[in-house]
């Protein structure tokens, strides 16, 4: 826990107890960690994960985060709790940027050190949750559970799927809908083990970026605008102008994709724009 939230803890220890409430949950991870860990040996493994996850833990710790648990490579961690914070997602989504930002930073140090370069994809989601001190007899800790905290975990997966780097749903976006970041509408999903679909959109950068990424985000809608009306032609053609100028658009490549499948094979008439992720 951040210093601040412990001070607050110290005046109020009944607040990890169990409850219901809603948070803003984030996790993380490294791409490619299995391959990196064997350019390594133990010692030079662990000196790199751990400055990086000292960094971006302290990222966390600097927006009131929670850290929850370090699995692995990944970090898992929440706001709105054990400290109410109406603004809970505004944090998760600054933090998520600074995280990015440090991130480029690292990169290039390593880069000059002769070391591996780390990428990481982070997945962000609001809703309610199961949160308090939770194990068992011998071990427990603070921690958040159920369907909001899994769909985080699934979402920090998808950027894998559409080579981005932030990704987050449809409730944190319409939680922060003030004009502070800017967003780009990606898709209408439905997750593995999932029935009801969820739109997803790429958490960009702040909103004084806009200008840097208007005309890109505008084709790239362009170009999903078709898609969603099913003329794959017109679509793919949008995409490759996309990619034609801004060649590491991944988004603009998965679709370029999809579309090239679709003009193989039709998806069925009721089709409703849903893509359905058959992985976790």
């Amino acid at each position: 826990l951040s210093p601040e939230v412990i001070r607050r803890l110290l005046e109020n220890p009944d607040l990890v107890k169990p409850r219901k409430t809603e948070i803003t949950v984030m996790f993380s991870d490294v791409r490619g960690f299995t391959t990196i860990s064997e350019q390594l040996d133990a010692q030079e493994l662990a000196v790199l994960l751990n400055g990086y996850l000292t960094d971006m833990t302290q990222i966390v710790f600097q927006y009131t985060g929670t850290l929850d648990k370090y699995i692995g490579d990944a970090v898992m961690a929440f706001w709105g709790a054990p400290f109410e914070e109406p603004d809970h997602p505004s944090r998760a989504c600054r933090a998520a940027l600074l995280m990015m930002s440090r991130l480029g930073e690292l990169q290039k140090e390593w880069e000059a050190q002769g070391k591996p370069k780390l990428d990481i994809g982070i997945g962000l989601n609001t809703g309610v949750a199961s949160v308090g001190n939770m194990g068992s007899t011998l071990r427990y800790g603070y921690t958040a559970m159920g369907d909001t905290v899994n769909l985080a975990a699934r979402l920090e997966g998808l950027n894998k799927e559409f080579r981005t780097h932030i990704l987050v749903t449809e409730k944190t976006y319409a939680a922060v809908q003030n004009g502070e970041f800017l967003f780009r509408e990606l898709d209408l999903i439905r997750v593995k083990g999932k029935l009801q679909p969820v739109t997803i959109y790429e958490l960009v950068g702040m909103k004084q970026s806009a200008a840097e990424f208007a005309e890109r985000l505008g084709m790239f809608a362009e170009g999903r605008s078709w898609y969603l009306r099913r003329e794959w032609s017109m679509a793919q053609k949008r995409f490759e102008q996309v990619l034609e100028r801004w060649p590491d658009d991944g988004p603009s490549r998965t679709f370029w994709k999809r579309c090239q499948d679709y003009l193989f094979e039709e998806p069925e008439a009721k089709w409703d724009g849903v893509y359905v992720m058959t992985h976790k």
